[in-house]
């Protein structure tokens, strides 16, 4: 993957395919997330799969993932992604939406690029946060 589109479609297409170990493939060893759900943070990639494990894993059906409003701005070897990431699959017996405020940083590491930083939170609304979050 020589440019960051191309890296950010590969990022939305393994969500949507609902496939945590090609998510976490996307992602640096020492990536830092900050999440909108508790722990809230993670310190490195190995931390994160835990979380990408337990978000993606209990989902089935068609997924969706697609970021809306994004702008990307590259600098040299990384990269900035920012926008509204839209998340959609089916969770229990009912189809689990969510629209998050969302920042990537990716790192060019020889001819791909990697994740090397995400935030991600809900609007301060609660009514829009996803029927799947734990309380």
């Amino acid at each position: 993957m020589s440019d960051i589109t191309t890296a950010l479609d590969a990022y939305c297409g393994a969500v949507a395919a609902l496939d945590a170990e090609a998510t976490l493939a996307c992602y640096a060893d020492d990536a830092r997330v900050f999440d909108g759900m508790a722990p809230w943070e993670y310190a490195d990639k190995a931390a994160w799969a835990k979380g990408v494990h337990a978000w993606l894993d209990p989902l089935t059906g068609a997924g969706e993932c697609r970021i809306d409003r994004r702008r990307i701005t590259e600098v040299g070897d990384l990269a900035i992604v920012d926008g509204f990431a839209f998340y959609a699959a089916d969770h229990t017996e009912e189809r689990a939406e969510t629209t998050t405020r969302f920042t990537q940083v990716w790192r060019r590491d020889g001819d791909r690029w990697l994740i090397v930083h995400e935030h991600t939170s809900w609007p301060v609304d609660d009514s829009m946060k996803p029927s799947f979050a734990p309380a």
